[in-house]
């Protein structure tokens, strides 16, 4: 290896910190023949293979993956947090917290955001169940109905971009303009603090376990990741950026130059870098993503359901 990595962990001790920390933390093994063939895709072509493969696996090493028992906990949280602002709001003494308690959940409603098969649906379903909250309030409130109600509670798993043009925000937006007098707020296990702003700006408060800034995207100056080894955020970009161009051209960083290096059990979201999860041009992933459909409606390959 040249001196361009001189002082970079080397291969076997990237190796061995990345296996302990999927068996230990991840609790989901990586086996040594997974980590090389997701090696293999890095052949040499913007570093040598030996300084490409010691930068992709140092951002393996520095992964964040949530397991389930993680997101039940991140959801346990997110009611925690949110019965706190509410009571804290009522300006609820210590004697009148069983009171307004029940007041404030017989008045909210937790809602999907997005469609019934995307995500939010998926963490709704635990949101319930680890919370222990009666079927009921996750009914849309029928007409008559919505006057009983305070609060609408959208559930979603990431909340990293917002903006007029994406779903959740033109949902949400809707709901703002439509419930004029109803508290709007998202429950989001992870949220970037430039979508927690834009979101207030259309009077929809955000309530997440976890907020990320600058410092959680890869390349920025101060990157989390990179603190140690600030003089070679350059290099690195430069080298994720010539295989992100070759596999998702579109957003070689992830969506909206996302930079991020995390995902879930269920899924990778896909703000993360692109070299962790796209399958296209004989990509092979380390982590699983599972892009929505919205163009094919056929199905294909239909014998596989027989």
């Amino acid at each position: 290896m040249s001196d361009i990595l001189q002082d970079f962990p080397n291969v076997i001790e990237l190796r061995k910190l990345i296996m302990h920390t999927s068996q230990t933390v991840w609790k989901r093994e990586i086996t040594k023949k997974e980590i090389d063939r997701w090696l293999d895709n890095f052949t040499g072509e913007m570093l040598s293979k030996d300084e490409e493969k010691v930068l992709a696996l140092w951002l393996l090493a520095n992964f964040v993956y949530y397991n389930e028992d993680e997101v039940l906990h991140l959801c346990r949280v997110l009611m925690k947090d949110f019965i706190h602002k509410i009571l804290i709001d009522m300006n609820t003494q210590q004697n009148e917290v069983d009171k307004n308690l029940s007041e404030l959940i017989s008045k909210t409603r937790f809602l999907l955001l997005g469609k019934p098969s995307e995500s939010g649906g998926y963490i709704l379903y635990y949101f319930r169940q680890v919370n222990d909250l009666h079927i009921s309030y996750f009914n849309h409130p029928q007409t008559g109905e919505i006057d009983l109600i305070d609060n609408l509670v959208f559930i979603d798993d990431v909340t990293l971009t917002a903006g007029p043009d994406g779903q959740a925000y033109k949902q949400l937006k809707k709901y703002a303009e439509s419930y004029k007098n109803k508290r709007i707020i998202l429950l989001t296990l992870i949220a970037s603090e430039s979508s927690i702003a834009e979101f207030r700006k259309i009077d929809v408060e955000v309530i997440t376990a976890i907020s990320l800034d600058e410092r959680n995207k890869c390349f920025c100056d101060n990157s989390d990741i990179f603190h140690a080894y600030p003089n070679y955020i350059e290099t690195c970009k430069k080298f994720i950026l010539h295989y992100g161009n070759k596999i998702h051209s579109k957003d070689p960083l992830g969506y909206e130059s996302g930079e991020y290096t995390f995902g879930f059990f269920y899924n990778t979201p896909d703000n993360t870098l692109p070299i962790f999860w796209e399958t296209t041009s004989g990509w092979n992933p380390i982590f699983k993503r599972f892009d929505k459909n919205y163009k094919r409606k056929e199905l294909i390959a239909n014998e596989r359901f027989l």
